[in-house]
């Protein structure tokens, strides 16, 4: 252990020293890594319908007819027929 020709010495020496063992020292070397954690953020999404009325108006017609027999001297030939007639309704137009 020790080179007694380092340092001139021709004689063993009388001593022999166990090494001293100095306690450890540490040095830290501090690193960061970014590792994803979830976060959860619940949200409600409410969809709410409103109906609002909106008037659509739909127009009927009705048709009549009717036949007026002016006073004449043919007044008694049969213009009687003075009723609506029940084919023509709200869809003929």
């Amino acid at each position: 252990m020790y080179n007694h020709q380092a340092m001139n010495c021709k004689m063993e020496c009388p001593c022999k020293y166990d090494p001293v063992v100095m306690p450890v020292k540490e040095c830290v070397c501090d690193r960061y890594f970014c590792v994803e954690q979830p976060v959860i953020c619940p949200i409600n999404k409410r969809i709410v319908n409103h109906y609002v009325p909106r008037p659509v108006y739909y127009h009927t017609y009705t048709q009549s007819e009717e036949n007026v027999c002016e006073a004449s001297p043919y007044a008694n030939m049969g213009c009687q027929n003075t009723a609506p007639d029940p084919r023509m309704n709200q869809y003929n137009r």
